[in-house]
């Protein structure tokens, strides 16, 4: 009888350690412990989310202003030059630029269509613009800087950027021994910004063609 006693005293005198269970105490520090894993795995997992819709929206901008940039690298590609004091002859400042095309970049629009690139500002942005035929296209925008179009003009023996075209003292110099009876294109027409933020800078190449057939005024010299 004492045996068994015994033995009965050593079976629940050992085993509460492995059986009884968890305490009060040790089940609210699992809790508190799975509620802080639980939440920087949330937090994580909505910082991820948030990076993804800022890449993907990052990148569909990206994506839209390449394609709106090589179009436009293709229409001015395409300018035309023009007799000179024409309307039709390419003419440039520090926020516009107008001229004839042959490469449009509307679908539909004709063989040779005006076109006008300016700069648009306001307090908060400033927009490249592009426009033909009536249809007006967005082509870049920057926040907190001004947005400025400059012309790269080479006489034949310096070259320089400028702020207007055509130059202020006109076609002077080694390339151009008299006065031309046209108005030559600029190699090089740049888009630029200089502000705190940026520094950017977009260079659109122009077409060196060769003139228009001159007219019997400009042979002659005589004002059209």
């Amino acid at each position: 009888m004492t045996d068994l006693f015994l033995v009965h005293r050593r079976s629940r005198t050992g085993v509460p350690d492995r059986d009884r269970g968890y305490s009060l105490m040790e089940v609210l520090v699992m809790l508190a412990i799975t509620a802080v894993v639980s939440a920087l795995i949330l937090q994580t997992i909505r910082a991820a989310t948030a990076n993804g819709l800022r890449i993907e929206r990052h990148s569909q901008a990206t994506i839209h202003d390449r394609l709106d940039v090589i179009a436009l690298r293709r229409a001015m590609s395409g300018a035309l030059i023009g007799y000179a004091n024409t309307d039709d002859a390419f003419r440039g400042t520090a926020t516009y630029a107008t001229g004839l095309t042959a490469r449009p970049m509307a679908p539909g629009d004709g063989p040779v269509v005006p076109f006008r690139l300016e700069i648009e500002t306001d307090t908060a942005s400033a927009r490249l613009v592009y426009e033909e035929d009536g249809q007006r296209y967005r082509i870049l925008e920057t926040d907190g800087g001004d947005l400025a179009l400059s012309y790269w003009w080479d006489d034949g023996e310096t070259g320089r950027w400028i702020e207007q075209w055509p130059p202020a003292d006109g076609f002077v110099g080694p390339a151009y021994p008299s006065p031309p009876f046209y108005t030559p294109l600029p190699q090089l027409v740049r888009v630029s910004t200089h502000s705190t933020d940026t520094n950017f800078a977009l260079v659109l190449g122009l077409p060196q063609d060769m003139p228009p057939q001159p007219r019997s005024s400009d042979l002659f010299g005589m004002t059209p």
